[in-house]
């Protein structure tokens, strides 16, 4: 894994930067990609919290949360993106699906979020997911979280549970609505903000200890010595 707040070039042919978001207009363009294929509740010209918070919109000098916005680019075309989250125990569990495991339990005092990502279909298999996921991991690590969690929509295709998988994140619990209750847009269903369709996709709620992403954390660190 990478060093936190480092700049890192994808291993492609063509290459791709791999940066921190910080103009407000990286982060608009961050919202419209995750708006337009995930789908999301923003007015024109708003950011969700999270993205706010990376811009300095919000009011509260002490935020409930952190974020990590991250671009990949080409030169100085966007090709993918990425987010990750830290935030306290109470607005995990009351982030939390609806499901069977006990969400006050499984929470930590501090926890992290590996949030919507995406890379341009044009530039998928050369390994910038994997980079914009492993950067997004450092960077939680780097604030010694108890708990991270993630979603990921389970395809036929590319999916990200290779990604989940590798790094020792534990599959939770199978969730066959959770897309459906939350995605207005989805490019496997067909579906796009404002149509009558609904997203059928299912998605796995997966976790991962924060004292085995440390020990992962230091033993990369030790290999690279």
């Amino acid at each position: 894994m990478m060093a936190a707040g480092s700049t890192t070039t994808a291993p492609t042919t063509e290459p791709v930067t791999i940066r921190e978001a910080t103009a407000s207009e990286d982060l608009m363009t961050i919202r419209h990609w995750l708006d337009h294929y995930f789908g999301g509740e923003c007015e024109p010209g708003q950011l969700p919290f999270e993205l706010a918070e990376v811009a300095g919109w919000t009011d509260d000098d002490d935020p409930d949360i952190e974020t990590l916005a991250l671009v990949a680019e080409h030169g100085d075309v966007m090709v993918g993106c990425a987010v990750s989250v830290l935030e306290y125990h109470d607005q995990t569990v009351s982030n939390m699906p609806e499901a069977t495991f006990g969400a006050e339990a499984l929470a930590g005092e501090r926890n992290g979020w590996m949030m919507s990502a995406f890379v341009d279909p044009a530039w998928r298999g050369r390994g910038i997911g994997t980079l914009l996921f492993e950067r997004r991991l450092d960077w939680l690590a780097s604030y010694g979280v108890d708990m991270v969690f993630g979603f990921g929509w389970e395809r036929d295709g590319p999916s990200s549970r290779p990604l989940f998988e590798r790094a020792g994140f534990v599959p939770v619990e199978r969730l066959t609505e959770h897309y459906a209750r939350t995605r207005t847009s989805c490019p496997d269903c067909g579906i796009w903000r404002g149509d009558d369709g609904t997203c059928s996709c299912e998605a796995t709620f997966w976790a991962l200890d924060g004292d085995q992403l440390l020990a992962s954390e230091n033993g990369n660190e030790e290999q690279n010595e």
